[in-house]
């Protein structure tokens, strides 16, 4: 059975943040690249050491502001990889921007019953606890612990559903109080729509008054002049036929007079 393994987990295409967006029903599609694992196992330990560290090697790749005359020195915030060691000082762990290689060797495994299980060793245990107590017990003692086992695997369940009913109110008062701060958030801006609309409809009707007043201000203001129009027209004219009649009252004199002088001469020369 193998001993160690290398498991090697590569990120390429993981960072990709390009995406490609259809217009017409508003979506985006990014593309997600999923890369196995590789796993390689091994019955020795220094067979996976040599294997890890050549491995290693090959998928490394050294910053090249990393590269000098005199061979490799490595600078801060370079993106070469980064080796981690064990106890023994060999390399265990490798890791860059893009892959992690791991060297993993088996341990100890626990395996755990299933709750049920665990319950009825649970109270098997109480029961045998209570017998170890006693020396010599009798068949009616035994009885007795026995039916105190099962009373207490009752008792947790009941305690168990007791727990669950608990939650499940707990759950549903939680359900409850958030349908009612969605309602009354709704109320709230249910309300605050209505009031701006009321607000819209009482500026609309004040400036349809102020228009309308505006109009009645003009319709009276042009009826005014108008009356003041007629008005002066009818002055006017009374002046002219004034004046007129004073012209014929004034003609009709100096023709009287011209005939009354006219007789007077007339009569003189007669």
């Amino acid at each position: 059975m193998p001993r160690y393994m290398v498991i090697h987990c590569k990120h390429a295409g993981c960072y990709d943040f390009n995406f490609i967006e259809d217009k017409e029903t508003k979506t985006r599609f990014i593309p997600i690249t999923i890369n196995t694992p590789k796993v390689f196992m091994f019955d020795g330990k220094d067979e996976a050491r040599e294997f890890f560290n050549e491995y290693m090697n090959d998928v490394d790749v050294v910053d090249h502001r990393c590269r000098t005359s005199n061979g490799i020195r490595h600078l801060e915030h370079c993106t070469c990889g980064v080796i981690d060691l064990d106890d023994e000082d060999h390399p265990s762990l490798f890791y860059n921007k893009t892959n992690q290689i791991f060297l993993l060797e088996y341990t100890a495994q626990v395996f755990m019953p299933n709750q049920s299980v665990r319950v009825d060793i649970n109270n098997m245990n109480i029961s045998n606890n209570l017998m170890r107590r006693c020396k010599n017990l009798s068949n009616e003692q035994r009885k007795k612990y026995i039916e105190l086992g099962r009373m207490c695997e009752d008792c947790n369940f009941e305690k168990y559903m007791e727990e669950e009913k608990e939650k499940k109110r707990k759950e549903e008062e939680e359900k409850q109080l958030a349908d009612d701060k969605l309602i009354e958030d709704m109320k709230r801006e249910i309300e605050k729509k209505l009031a701006e609309e009321r607000e819209k409809q009482l500026a609309l009707n004040k400036a349809k008054e102020e228009e309308e007043k505006e109009k009645e201000e003009k319709k009276e203001e042009k009826k005014e002049k108008k009356e003041k129009k007629i008005v002066k027209e009818k002055v006017v004219k009374e002046k002219k036929d004034k004046k007129d009649t004073d012209k014929k009252d004034t003609d009709k004199k100096d023709t009287d007079k011209k005939d009354t002088d006219k007789k007077d001469t007339d009569k003189k020369d007669t």
